[in-house]
């Protein structure tokens, strides 16, 4: 289970309660951390975890910018 008390102003919780989580394909609520990057071998990637949509793609992007301090 996710403690939303502890997430950062740049985590994205996808609740599974919410109208929009059926359409990322994913099984459970979850969180996209934007400021734990990682970069990994495409080789090891073995499909898609979920989809999201255009407005939280929006969001990851401003969340990005911030993490990484551009402009």
């Amino acid at each position: 289970m996710i403690d939303s008390e502890n997430l950062s102003s740049t985590d994205i919780l996808l609740d599974i309660k919410k109208e929009y989580f059926i359409e990322t394909g994913l099984k459970t609520t979850s969180l996209i951390r934007i400021d734990k990057l990682a970069t990994i071998d495409k080789r090891i990637i073995l499909g898609e975890l979920g989809i999201i949509n255009d407005d939280l793609l929006k969001i990851v992007h401003l969340n990005l910018k911030e993490v990484l301090d551009l402009k």
